[in-house]
């Protein structure tokens, strides 16, 4: 706000209040008191009231040299000015100003404007303004939304007390006035005229809904403001993730250097030590790092929240002209009246004239109808005898020719009906046909339903069957029931000719159905007498004789819709003795039903078949077929126990063991003694279900077979054997003979020599007592040596006849080159450790050593005789042909050779 500012504000201020300004030379504003204070605003603070005319200066330099009060920013003036401004500004009211055209220019204004008017044969003046002032209610409300900075926003809402088309309009034009640098209203109305006045209910009402404006206001405003705000606090998240984050990540390159280092091998504890300690200090300083950034992250949050307040800071009410009418004295040949044309006084414009039909005359020319009534050319009409000049809305319209007419005329254009006495329209009165009266055609007047012409009322009768009107001509009386009826229920009978009405005679059901169909009405005149009546039996309804049928099995009468033909023989039935075959569904009669012997359910000759042995009727779906093609009912066929196969009787076979029927695939024959036997009680090779004999490829039964103790293969008696120790019997597989006395044996009790492998019994085998082996007594031999016998296993050769431990001794005895002296080698020998080793029962041999020598003591058992070797250079042959012992788990020796010791 500038020093002009200031001058403007004080000049409408107390313009505004009803002072005289005048603003002079060097900028001095002069204000001079109007001539009855006590009419304008009263003013509370009684330094802004002026009882003389002052002046006052915005210049320092001009207000020293006139010696007169200085306005500025910090003036007290200034000061009480706008502290009044604002309290003045809490609640008021006020009046819009605006400019009407003047009258003595009006006609030219109006040739000037939008809406011309032009009306025919007729001259028109203006008289006067009609002015109507409506209140409008205007709400500020401050809006506050508070964060790190504060943002205020006025909102302005302007409400209507009363409801207008153009509410929206004054609104607009209102808010534009607000909107202006220095908006004027004053307190009283530019134009006299009538004010609408609000009330208490009015303004609560009005209030609350300003309050559910400023809400929505409130959301409107707060999404924007609090969009900034998110982008502001997105950015602060931005940099201070990319803080932490980065400083997290140069945390971590730390910890894997630190890891590496510590895991040197080369590095000492006390180093790898200290490692560890930077390593769990990097660590809580992560783990702090992460807390960190997270309260920061909070703090943030909260220091960007919004809150948000609004409040009401003023309510005035604005009173704007909702209605401006000017009036015009329009003279025409059917005399004066006044028409009154709105004025827009926010721009300047005139509305043009609206016809009684809605459209806008404008750019037209209007029409004065006889009655006064401005209207458009469409809507203006004439009356149908005098011509004059009428609009739709004070003309009289007919309702029966639709034809206007002027108030003159109407009673010309009707007549009385001679019947009802009725004024009506002349064009719908009519001649009776009969008695030539006039009639009215909507009340009086009836058409014959069969000569269709008109007659009144009184020359027709009504049919007393379908109350339709009829003239007498045609006119006809039953002879039964004496009722006068119309042609369209007088009925002949199909059968024998006699006529009577329609409630007297019936009608066929199936004649009407089918005339309905064919759209043919002509069998509709045509009726059945009770002789001649025919009732259907199913449905009860009357049908004629060229609809009717009897059924051949009980002779009543059926109806087309109800007869059923036999699909079987073709003959026709009621469908009371038809029966439906169970399987398929067809109707068939009795005479060509079948019925089951086994089930008992009724059957087409289509489903039932004759069993071949027991000739029975029998269902098909029940009735079986047997291997041999013959068909069987469930009495006369049998089942295969193995394959399910039906079997009639002469097919079936009965196993001997179980008695079961069988097919002739699935039992066989036993070849030994003839029996029948299943597969089951088969015994051939039972895994491949082989049916002979494995030997030889016999059929063989339960009774003749015969299993193997050993092995247990089943084969016929002529191919097992018995064993000559145990019993048992055995098949050739498991069967073998001794080699000397060729007796049977099993296997189980067959020994077999360690040195020829032949087979033998126990009675032509024996043990060696030296390896434990078993062998036949002709491979047994006697040592010249040491007098043992033992197997051949122990003698090298068959030409020497001692064994290979008395050829091992008498080698190293003859290789010897000093005697042995048993006192002096055993004094000179302490053994350090020695091994027993040999499986000879002659000898014991025992091995020591020296610290110089090794020594081998051999004993014989039977003198204990003892032969020590001392191990040296000479003996290196010795040496090489005793046999290298590996020491056991137990300190004893080993050897892989042992009989040869």
């Amino acid at each position: 706000m500038g020093l002009e500012d200031i001058s403007d504000l004080i000049e409408r201020f107390y313009k505004y209040l009803g002072y005289k300004t005048k603003f002079l030379e060097d900028g001095l504003l002069e204000i001079s008191p109007p001539l009855d204070i006590s009419k304008k605003i009263e003013i509370t603070d009684k330094d802004l009231v002026i009882t003389k005319p002052i002046q006052l200066a915005f210049n320092l330099k001009v207000a020293r040299s006139h010696n007169i009060e200085l306005i500025t920013f910090e003036s007290p003036t200034l000061n009480k000015i706008i502290e009044y401004i604002e309290k003045l500004g809490k609640i008021g009211k006020a009046f819009i100003p605006f400019n009407l055209p003047d009258k003595g220019n009006i006609i030219q204004y109006l040739e000037k404007s939008e809406s011309k008017i032009k009306i025919n044969s007729c001259n028109y003046e203006f008289l006067d303004f009609d002015i109507v002032y409506s209140p409008f209610i205007v709400f500020d409300f401050l809006i506050s939304f508070k964060s790190l900075e504060k943002n205020e926003i006025l909102d302005t809402q302007i409400i209507p007390v009363n409801e207008s088309d153009r509410n929206d309009i004054y609104v607009k034009y209102i808010r534009d006035q607000l909107s202006e640098k220095y908006p004027l209203f004053s307190e009283s109305p530019s134009y006299p005229g009538k004010i609408f006045k609000v009330n208490e209910k009015q303004l609560k009402a009005i209030y609350s809904h300003a309050l559910q404006r400023a809400e929505l206001a409130v959301q409107e405003n707060e999404s924007e403001f609090n969009n900034k705000i998110e982008k502001r606090l997105k950015k602060e998240i931005d940099l201070l993730n990319t803080f932490y984050k980065t400083r997290a990540e140069e945390i971590i390159k730390d910890i894997d250097r630190k890891r590496k280092l510590k895991e040197d091998e080369f590095k000492t504890d006390n180093y790898k030590f200290k490692k560890e300690k930077q390593i769990e200090e990097l660590e809580i300083d992560l783990k702090r790092f992460t807390y960190e950034r997270e309260r920061k992250l909070n703090e943030l949050k909260n220091t960007y929240s919004t809150e948000t307040e609004y409040q009401l800071e003023s309510v005035g009410i604005l009173y704007s002209p909702i209605e401006v009418l000017l009036n015009f004295n329009i003279n025409s040949k059917y005399g004066n009246f006044v028409v009154g044309l709105q004025y827009d006084y926010a721009h300047q414009i005139l509305f043009p004239f609206r016809c009684n039909c809605g459209n806008i005359l404008m750019d037209m020319s209007l029409n004065v109808c006889s009655t006064l009534h401005l209207c458009c050319n469409e809507c203006l009409d004439s009356c149908n005898e005098c011509n004059t000049n009428l609009c739709r809305s004070c003309g009289k319209f007919c309702n029966d020719c639709n034809e206007l007419y002027c108030n003159n005329h109407i009673k010309n254009h009707f007549d009385i009906c001679q019947v009802c006495n009725s004024l009506i329209c002349k064009k719908k009165l009519e001649e009776c046909y009969n008695c030539a009266k006039i009639a009215c055609l909507d009340k009086c007047l009836v058409t014959c339903i069969v000569c269709e012409k008109n007659f009144c009322v009184n020359c027709v009768e009504r049919c007393e069957i379908c109350h339709q009107p009829t003239c007498f001509q045609h006119k006809y009386t039953c002879e039964k029931c004496k009722k006068n009826i119309c042609k369209n229920d007088f009925l002949e009978c199909s059968s024998c000719g006699k006529t009577s009405c329609n409630e007297c005679m019936d009608k066929c059901y199936i004649c009407s159905l089918k005339s309905k169909n064919l759209n043919d009405y002509n069998t509709l005149d045509k009726g059945i007498c009770n002789e001649c009546k025919i009732i259907c039996k199913v449905c009860k309804e009357v049908i004629c004789q060229d609809h009717s049928h009897y059924c051949k099995n009980c002779g009543k009468a059926i109806c087309d819709r109800h007869l059923v033909q036999c699909e079987h023989c073709h003959e026709y039935f009621c469908e009371d003795c038809l029966i439906t075959c169970s399987e398929c569904g067809k109707r068939i009669c009795s005479q060509c039903v079948k019925v089951c012997e086994i089930s008992n359910e009724t059957l087409c000759q289509e489903h039932v078949a004759r069993c071949f042995y027991c000739s029975k009727i029998v269902k098909r779906s029940i009735l079986n077929t047997c291997l041999c093609g013959k068909s069987i009912c469930l009495g006369c066929s049998m089942k295969c126990d193995y394959c399910r196969e039906i079997l009639c009787k002469n097919c079936v076979k009965f196993c001997n063991y179980c008695h079961k029927p069988f097919c002739i695939n699935h039992i066989n024959e036993c070849q030994i003694c003839g029996a029948l036997t299943c597969l089951y009680h088969f015994k051939g090779n039972i895994k491949g279900h082989t049916k002979f004999c494995i030997y030889g490829y016999e059929l063989i039964c339960n009774d003749c077979v015969r299993a193997c103790s050993n092995c247990g293969i089943e084969t016929c008696k002529h191919h097992m054997y018995t064993c000559s120790k145990c019993g048992n019997l055995i098949c050739n597989n498991c069967m073998e003979k001794c080699k000397i006395c060729k007796k049977i044996i099993c296997n189980s009790d067959t020994i077999y020599c360690s040195y020829c492998g032949g087979s033998f019994c126990w009675e032509h085998i024996q043990r060696c007592e030296i390896c434990t082996n078993y062998c036949c007594e002709n491979d047994f031999l006697k040592c010249s040596s040491c007098e043992e016998i033992s197997c051949k296993l122990h003698f090298p050769s068959m030409w020497k006849k001692s064994c290979s431990t008395c050829n091992n001794l008498n080698e190293i005895e003859s290789n010897l080159n000093f005697e042995i002296q048993n006192d002096k080698y055993l004094e000179e020998i302490k053994l350090i450790s020695h091994w027993e080793f040999g499986t000879n029962p002659l000898y014991k041999v025992i091995k020591g050593r020296t610290s110089k020598y090794e020594i081998i003591i051999v004993v014989n058992k039977k003198n204990n005789e003892q032969k020590i070797i001392k191990r040296d250079t000479l003996l290196g042959k010795i040496v090489k042909k005793i046999p290298k012992f590996k020491k056991n788990k137990d300190n004893s020796p080993s050897s892989k050779d042992e009989t040869s010791n």
